[in-house]
């Protein structure tokens, strides 16, 4: 039974005709970047068309999903459909769930809502017919009915995908929408507390939010139902012409009231509590994933390579060594870092002291006193180093260096006439 003949449900002409101009509704709402009255909301004005919101919003969005439920019911029949693919039950589905929330639990839950002025009521009605009407259309017998029209229009890993971003964007629009309601809940139990203490504000309350995803957008609610709808298209297939219309449909009616209420916070509250901008947006993702502190070291390591080249460092001139002893070779820096372990030969006592400690380390180097044979430095135990403040630790490659040297010499346990590391060695002797 048709409730408007050819129209309602609408005839394959028809509903040809409503999708072609349905195709330029965009327009019509791109409007409000020219007009920036919008009776709804917190831009509500006082008139005497106003509806109460609850009522206003439960009448102006029940009809989309009903329209839709209404042509799966009656539509399939007349053209001969005994059973839809799985594809178009999931599709209407989907569309069933968001408006039950939107449409009905909603405005129940809201603490408040503001007055919604007649023209925003009926324009509204106006596109919930319309929309459920082409994307009812499309689902119960103009698009793809059959398994081998689906697979030629959108893939199962496509359709998954359209799944996933459609939840989504559905969960993220409910807690962003939790968000404001709390804002709402706490002024509330204020003006009880006023209304108890005998006072009352009469002046409306607005806050900034700042939990969720308030934190890097103003409008979050708005960008994910975008993300929504346009995970909804991607399992209807790119190719589906209402799905496509109803996400740029959602794009430019929203766009506008998140710009201009953008700049109404910014009169109300300031430039700096308004998030959203991207520098807000880069330096809370710095904060978040610690990126200051990385960019700091790395600003600090290109200093010090800048300051110290490691590569491309002139190499100083190997050390002059005497012939019969083993130089440890250091900077002049350093300041002696290698000291030899005590021998039981250094004192009567079996204990060093310092002035024995810094004969032998002169010895070992045969500078001050003769020059010692090979055989007996390779008696003597390996060096120790000393424990020195950082600022006078010697260079990591002249110690392996010295290392490198002295096991060699060891493994040997022969004269060594010539090993050169590095461009340290031993002399001939």
């Amino acid at each position: 039974m048709a409730i408007v003949q050819n129209w309602l449900p609408a005839s394959r002409e028809n509903y040809e005709t409503l999708l072609f101009w349905w195709k330029f509704y965009p327009l019509m709402a791109s409007l409000q970047w020219v007009c920036s009255w919008y009776g709804m909301g917190k831009t509500s004005v006082n008139s005497r068309f106003n509806i109460p919101g609850r009522i206003a919003w439960l009448t102006m969005e029940v009809p989309g999903f009903m329209t839709l439920l209404y042509y799966m019911k009656t539509l399939p029949a007349q053209y001969g459909i005994t059973d839809l693919p799985w594809q178009n039950k999931v599709l209407a589905g989907l569309f069933v769930i968001h408006y039950t929330y939107r449409a009905i639990i909603f405005p129940l839950i809201q603490p408040s809502m503001s007055p919604i002025h007649a023209i925003i009521w009926i324009n509204s009605v106006i596109f919930q017919v319309c929309n459920g009407s082409a994307l009812g259309g499309w689902l119960a017998a103009y698009g793809p009915t059959t398994r081998e029209a689906w697979a030629a229009q959108s893939s199962t890993l496509q359709f998954a995908v359209g799944l996933v971003l459609f939840y989504v964007g559905l969960t993220g629009n409910y807690f962003s929408d939790e968000e404001l309601r709390e804002i709402r809940r706490n002024e509330m139990r204020r003006q009880e507390k006023l209304k108890e203490k005998g006072q009352r504000s009469i002046e409306k309350h607005y806050e900034v939010p700042d939990n969720g995803l308030f934190k890097y957008m103003l409008y979050p609610h708005y960008f994910m139902e975008w993300v929504e709808w346009l995970g909804y298209w991607t399992a209807a297939g790119f190719s589906c012409a209402p799905a496509r219309c109803f996400l740029l449909n959602e794009v430019f009616a929203m766009l506008p009231r998140a710009v201009s209420g953008r700049k109404w916070y910014k009169e109300k509250f300031g430039e700096e509590k308004i998030k959203g901008n991207p520098k807000a947006f880069m330096d809370s993702v710095k904060e978040s994933m610690g990126v200051e502190p990385c960019v700091t070291l790395s600003k600090n390591f290109r200093a010090t390579i800048q300051q110290k080249p490691l590569l491309g460092r002139r190499r100083p001139a190997p050390a002059q060594i005497p012939p019969g002893g083993l130089c440890l070779w250091t900077k002049a820096s350093t300041r002696a870092m290698v000291q030899p372990h005590p021998t039981s030969s250094s004192s009567p006592s079996g204990s060093t002291s310092p002035s024995n400690r810094k004969n032998s380390s002169t010895s070992m180097c045969g500078q001050r006193s003769g020059r010692a044979p090979l055989s007996a430095l390779l008696r003597q135990p390996p060096p120790r180093l000393a424990r020195r403040p950082a600022d006078q630790v010697p260079d990591a490659r002249l110690l392996v260096t010295v290392a490198e040297q002295y096991r060699v010499v060891r493994r040997r346990a022969r004269p060594v006439r010539h090993v050169r590391l590095h461009g340290q060695g031993l002399a001939p002797e």
